[in-house]
């Protein structure tokens, strides 16, 4: 699952593969969703995000520690592609 901050658009966006997507549905991503938003437009943006995890963590029905691991790898995940992609195109040197 991942989830967007489209901070110039002022917008959130959740993709999620169709095992989790499923399970949740449109009406629960768009419950997630309004949740965020609420708190990031009244600029409270940690909070907002510790709102969602709690959220996916009710949704998903397990541990919001699992969440929180889940999002932690899938930002290490995230931040070594983009390593690898800013290298391949001489945008970062090694």
């Amino acid at each position: 699952m991942l989830i967007y901050l489209l901070l110039a658009d002022r917008d959130i966006e959740i993709v999620a593969d169709r095992g989790i997507n499923g399970k949740v549905g449109t009406e629960g991503w768009e419950r997630i969703c309004a949740v965020l938003e609420k708190e990031f437009r009244a600029g409270l943006f940690e909070y907002g995000v510790i709102k969602g995890i709690q959220e996916v963590s009710q949704v998903l029905d397990v541990p919001v520690g699992t969440v929180k691991s889940r999002v932690s790898r899938g930002r290490s995940l995230m931040r070594a592609a983009l390593q690898t992609y800013a290298r391949e195109k001489g945008i970062i040197r090694s």
